[in-house]
């Protein structure tokens, strides 16, 4: 489900995950709920759907279908499974194995079948070892690997510019969704605290639903500069963070693995 033109983690680690397959020699397709009017260059096929029908449609004479949206994908997963492909996940957590609160609800019998398919992968991969333990899929079947760097972003990363002697005064950097669980409120609750006691400046780079409620809290702050710049490209982030002082990740309700921002 998440791909461009939607910014994330992971968007960026499907785009990683499907340019690698086709410079490995795959034919490769990615199918996709997320709309977009634009019309982006990819070196693969994107098809962009919005029903379950034009997915069962498109996985017609594939060969593996992988799923990587940060949990077991039963739209594509069931389709898959009808039609006899094999399939392959890559999890950003476990939230979609949690056992509900009563054992006979429609999320606990859910969680049950997607239990079930995951034994049945062809592979599952993790981006954590808490993540791998979480779920308890066969030991054969699971592994794990870290979140990777997209080589397309390498030329970005000029060994000079890092080595450059940063400013005085040079700013905190906040880079991700603009959403409670990624803690950009209790990264408000940390500025306020630090208001009138220290000087600095913060680039807050991202967009998301709490948005507004991050800015009530610091657009009135006095010694402490909140500068929102809205969601940048990768050409645009990189001199972000050479520039900067630090990285501020404030997780607090997501469980995470190995977050792109800091790789």
């Amino acid at each position: 489900q998440p791909f461009f033109p939607k910014m994330g983690g992971l968007e960026r680690n499907t785009r990683t995950l499907c340019s690698a397959l086709i410079d490995i020699g795959y034919n490769t397709r990615l199918v996709t709920e997320t709309t977009s009017s634009g019309d982006e260059k990819y070196p693969f096929q994107v098809q962009r759907i919005n029903t379950v029908s034009q997915l069962y449609r498109r996985i017609r004479g594939a060969d593996l279908v992988i799923t990587n949206g940060g949990n077991l994908s039963l739209r594509a997963v069931v389709p898959a499974t009808f039609r006899n492909l094999p399939y392959g996940v890559i999890y950003h957590g476990f939230r979609g194995f949690k056992k509900g609160e009563n054992d006979a609800s429609l999320v606990s019998l859910k969680n049950r079948l997607r239990h079930q398919l995951a034994s049945r992968a062809k592979f599952n991969v993790f981006t954590s070892t808490k993540s791998k333990q979480m779920t308890g899929v066969p030991e054969e079947r699971a592994h794990v690997v870290l979140n990777p760097v997209d080589k397309q972003l390498q030329d970005l990363y000029d060994d000079s510019k890092l080595k450059e002697k940063r400013a005085k005064g040079a700013p905190f950097l906040f880079a991700g969704r603009l959403i409670e669980g990624k803690g950009i409120l209790l990264l408000a609750k940390a500025l306020r605290r630090l208001d009138q006691e220290h000087q600095f400046e913060l680039i807050v780079a991202g967009e998301g639903s709490d948005e507004d409620r991050f800015w009530s809290h610091v657009k009135n702050l006095r010694t402490i500069d909140v500068e929102m710049v809205g969601r940048l490209s990768a050409d645009e982030l990189i001199p972000r963070y050479q520039l900067s002082k630090a990285l501020l990740v404030p997780t607090t309700t997501h469980v995470e693995g190995n977050p792109l921002v800091i790789a």
